[in-house]
């Protein structure tokens, strides 16, 4: 039999005790009920609870802004990125924000060597 179907079978039968997954694997490694309680768990990210998630999607439609900015994006190419952020997968969101930072990192780091030869360059028209 298919260790599937045993397993489903196992869930419908009520004189078959089913196993069910310990707290700590719920919970995460080291944790407890109450820290899943209070948020998502990923086995790869933070707890995140709805304060969290709130202040992450801020931060990362900030990035696009400055971003947009620097960069000189067209309002069209700035809304639809926007709405991307604000509309994608709640799994998008760390790889989202990683990805825009370092974006803008890149074009502030660029800005402000534009800046500095700018400002180093001789004049003749004085």
């Amino acid at each position: 039999m298919n260790k599937y179907l045993a397993r489903l079978q196992s869930a419908t039968n009520p004189a078959k005790p089913s196993a069910s997954p310990s707290v700590s694997f719920v919970s995460g490694p080291g944790g407890s009920a109450e820290k899943n309680a209070s948020g998502e768990f990923w086995p790869w990210a933070p707890y995140l609870g709805a304060a969290d998630v709130q202040r992450m999607q801020t931060e990362l439609l900030g990035m696009i802004e400055r971003l947009a900015d620097l960069e000189e994006w067209p309002d069209e190419q700035r809304d639809d990125v926007l709405a991307r952020a604000v509309r994608g997968p709640l799994a998008d969101l760390l790889p989202n924000l990683h990805h825009f930072n370092q974006r803008l990192t890149e074009a502030t780091a660029a800005a402000a060597a534009r800046e500095a030869v700018e400002k180093r360059t001789w004049r003749f028209d004085r």
